[in-house]
């Protein structure tokens, strides 16, 4: 196979593998909508009780957009990518079953007509609200997705892994912050990544194979950051507009 069959290939192949997950993930809000009619189950802690809002950790906790998609720009080989695109399936696909067997919902989290200010972090954090149900809660695929973008990226590369393991942490604190999840929620997501990096990611073997194999440039995950601040900026745009979709 010539090298430009060859990348066609590798193009159609993550094209479509990004549609399958795309497709899982996008089940979660129908099962959204469904499970905010069921019963609660309550897995909240003195903990979480405790945790304060802080509104401010909003723009920490969109980055999961960001740093949940770099492991397709940063792992080039295919056999890694294989088994990072596996272990999200797995994740994402259980996660939605567990949201049908156990809808927790978030009790701490205040009503959109509670936030006073007219400031962007309350602008930001009614929209996050606006998009986002309070349920589907138990496991934090937030939790999950975060980890699992940060053990991807450090598989092939230790310096963007350990950036993106920080703001995986970061992220992790933010869905308490900002009472999207309560602290049960995020164990799960973590030992859900961790489990299926185990077993699905870790046994695949990389020490052999060159750097230009293993992984792309650095400038693609370089952008894929630099985006999230364009859209930061987007955002505040539409703040400046006076867009408040919460309110129609």
């Amino acid at each position: 196979m010539d090298a430009h069959n060859y990348r066609f290939g590798r193009v159609t192949e993550r094209t479509l593998i990004l549609a399958v997950e795309v497709g899982i993930y996008s089940l979660y809000f129908p099962i959204s909508h469904y499970v905010i009619n069921l019963s609660p189950v309550d897995v909240s802690t003195a903990f979480d009780q405790a945790l304060p809002l802080w509104p401010s950790w909003i723009f920490i906790y969109v980055a999961i957009f960001y740093t949940a998609f770099l492991p397709l720009f940063l792992v080039k080989d295919r056999l890694v990518f294989r088994r990072v695109a596996l272990c999200y399936i797995v994740v994402e696909s259980t996660a939605m079953l567990i949201f049908l067997l156990l809808p927790v919902q978030m009790t701490l989290r205040p009503e959109i007509s509670s936030l006073v200010g007219d400031d962007f972090i309350t602008w930001g954090l009614k929209l996050c609200y606006f998009v986002d149900l309070p349920v589907n809660c138990f496991p934090s695929l937030h939790v999950a997705n975060a980890m699992l973008g940060a053990l991807a990226c450090l598989k092939v590369d230790r310096w963007v892994g350990a950036i993106s393991f920080a703001v995986g942490i970061l992220i992790v604190a933010s869905t308490m912050l900002v009472k999207q999840h309560f602290l049960a929620d995020v164990i799960a997501g973590g030992l859900m990544a961790t489990a299926a990096y185990w077993f699905i990611l870790r046994p695949v073997r990389t020490d052999h194979l060159p750097m230009d194999q293993l992984r792309y440039s650095r400038w693609p995950s370089a952008m894929v950051a630099m985006s999230y601040f364009i859209t930061i900026l987007g955002c505040y745009g539409l703040y400046l507009s006076g867009w408040t979709p919460w309110s129609s």
